[in-house]
């Protein structure tokens, strides 16, 4: 039965035999009916959280992906944004420390503290989490490498912005930068040549 739970969202018919209908548009209910059914349930906490998360409901989502985190990696993930969008920077550092515990040698938490750390004003240090994200998996550098952009665009280093959306592979972010600075005709070039 919990294994229908986890199919029924793909599919009407076993949906309408769980819960009465085939359609939703409340999945917190699902998900909590669900969770009545099975209050041990990591995936159903993950996606509750989830859909709580979507719902700017930050600090209900955080207490779901706290059940799931023992169980499924992504929801540490997860929990740190939970706590990020709901202004506990703190928590959200120290979460994304304990979840790089669980992921090492992955990028995705060197990109997560990178968030953190912008979110909390501390550009330079965010830029040397992204870098180390692009270290770890080069493939990384179209999302990390904008990000390292945008900060340096921020800190009005628009050299280095330029240089690393360039390797990025962004020419919208290339081109706003030359339009701030005046050089529309290498913005419309850049466009154009994209």
């Amino acid at each position: 039965e919990r294994e229908q739970w986890h199919i029924a969202p793909y599919d009407s018919t076993l949906r309408a035999k769980l819960t009465g209908k085939p359609e939703t548009k409340n999945w917190v209910a699902y998900y909590q009916k669900c969770l009545e059914r099975f209050p041990d349930d990591a995936w159903a906490h993950q996606d509750l959280g989830y859909q709580l998360l979507e719902q700017g409901r930050y600090i209900e989502a955080a207490e779901h992906f706290v059940a799931a985190a023992p169980v499924i990696l992504q929801s540490r993930n997860f929990l740190v944004y939970a706590y990020l969008f709901s202004d506990q920077v703190e928590k959200a550092i120290e979460a994304c420390r304990q979840y790089s515990n669980y992921a090492p040698g992955e990028q995705n938490p060197f990109d997560t503290m990178g968030d953190c750390l912008w979110y909390g004003g501390k550009f330079d240090e965010a830029i040397a989490q992204f870098e180390k994200a692009c270290e770890v998996d080069p493939n990384s550098v179209s999302r990390a490498g904008i990000s390292i952009g945008q900060l340096h665009f921020l800190k009005e280093e628009y050299d280095e912005a330029l240089a690393w959306f360039h390797r990025a592979r962004d020419p919208w972010w290339q081109a706003y930068t030359h339009v701030w600075l005046g050089r529309i005709k290498e913005a419309q070039r850049g466009l154009y040549n994209a």
